[in-house]
């Protein structure tokens, strides 16, 4: 028999985002969730996880929102060390 997981992106992105998905998976149809870990809602998706152990937890590879966990990085940011959108990516060439 084949295992069928449902996931959720941003978890982690606001508590609202938050909500949603521990509904989804308290409700029996979400079983997975990435984490957003440079989100505002971060923290607080870690609590919620923590009282649901069966949600499987993944992180979610952020590179266009936000601000990297890091300050290192110089490509990827703008002036102002935030992620630039992907409309900044869209029409360049490498």
């Amino acid at each position: 028999m084949k295992k069928v997981i449902i996931n959720s992106d941003d978890f982690g992105y606001s508590r609202g985002i938050n909500w949603g998905i521990m509904d989804a998976h308290t409700q029996g149809i979400l079983t997975s969730a990435t984490l957003m870990t440079n989100m505002p809602g971060f923290t607080h998706a870690v609590e919620l996880a923590k009282q649901a152990p069966e949600l499987g937890v993944g992180i979610h590879m952020v590179l266009t929102c936000g601000r990297p966990l890091l300050n290192t990085h110089k490509t990827l940011v703008d002036e102002h060390g935030n992620f630039k959108k992907q409309a900044w990516f869209k029409n360049r060439t490498l």
